[in-house]
């Protein structure tokens, strides 16, 4: 039997779930003609503080520094989630409920996405 590292297995996962989330990003803002719109608004908003961000320029620092920000917080919650699934080994229904609250918040997050104008 393989050693199991909750920090691999949350890296992956995370990793996993980051790029699912900026592809689908990526697709929406690029079939509304506006490639990039998300990360430029969340990384000028959430990363430099403008409560007016551009719509119409792209600014390539509050792109990168928003997928950084972006991968680190779904690492965070990749291995946050394998923290709390091999905490919860001795209990089945522990695991049932950790994926339940994770697909909640994802639901309920989706919610809350931008919208493209």
């Amino acid at each position: 039997m393989s050693e199991h590292s909750v920090t691999r297995e949350g890296l992956a996962t995370g990793l996993i779930g980051g790029v699912v989330v900026a592809i689908w990003f990526l697709l929406r803002d690029g079939i509304a003609g506006h490639p990039f719109l998300t990360p430029n608004i969340l990384g000028q908003f959430l990363l430099f503080g403008d409560s007016t961000p551009s719509l119409e320029t792209r600014d390539p620092g509050a792109i990168a520094g928003f997928l950084l920000l972006h991968f680190a917080v779904f690492f965070g919650l990749g291995i946050l989630g394998a923290w709390l699934v091999h905490q919860s080994q001795p209990w089945p229904l522990a695991r049932i409920g950790i994926v339940y609250v994770f697909a909640a918040t994802a639901g309920f997050l989706l919610g809350f996405a931008p919208t493209i104008p």
